[in-house]
């Protein structure tokens, strides 16, 4: 299956995996050992690069809103350093959901956020996973017999609310896959390859988001 057109892409995004599908398709991996590092971390960057260059602008307005202000202690209990009740009853009626975006993984995003405030920059796929998550989408939930809405404060268009919890579950596994530990018993081509499948879902879907 083909990336698609490469010119769809910003121009660092392009770079990054022109490099990319020339090394996959010319390096042999049994003679060159790091070639399943760099390609995994260049496909990521990749995808890293396409998204925050996409929500750029709305997550500057979003991570210096109001909204996010108001939202935070009902997601966030700092006397707890946790999640709050709701939110994490919440996450445990998320089927599907909790093997990628745990609990721990969202604490640790909500616990920045709360911490630097408008300075906070989602870096790394899994904490853009979690913003996308949480905030990308339209949800509610119960919290201590108040009702928590979440109605997409991060202003995405262009994506079903499926499409967006897809991506956000997709940008989380990404960064999963790219550990060198995870599934020892594939061979570093069979690893990259199920990679590069995810990458090529996620772009389609990035490529949907209207800038």
């Amino acid at each position: 299956e083909e990336v698609g057109p490469l010119d769809e892409f910003d121009p660092e995004t392009q770079a990054i995996l022109l490099a990319a599908e020339r090394m996959m398709r010319d390096v042999d991996p049994e003679t060159n050992t790091g070639w399943a590092r760099n390609l995994g971390f260049s496909y990521s960057f990749a995808v890293e690069n396409e998204i925050k260059n996409k929500i750029e602008k709305k997550f500057g307005k979003f991570i210096t809103s109001s909204d996010l202000k108001n939202l935070l202690p009902k997601l966030y209990d700092s006397t707890l350093d946790n999640l709050s009740l709701g939110l994490s009853r919440y996450f445990l009626l998320q089927k599907g959901v909790g093997e990628e975006i745990t609990q721990d993984l969202v604490r640790q995003i909500l616990e920045r956020m709360r911490k630097h405030g408008a300075k906070y920059k989602a870096d790394g796929l899994k904490a853009l996973g979690v913003v996308v998550f949480l905030f990308g989408r339209d949800h509610r939930f119960d919290n201590l017999g108040s009702q928590v809405e979440i109605n997409s404060p991060l202003g995405l268009k262009g994506l079903t609310q499926e499409e967006t919890n897809r991506l956000a579950l997709l940008l989380v596994r990404l960064q999963h896959i790219r550990n060198p530990f995870i599934h020892p018993e594939f061979t570093e081509r069979e690893k990259i390859g199920e990679m590069r499948k995810l990458v090529i879902e996620c772009l389609g879907l990035v490529k949907k988001i209207e800038a």
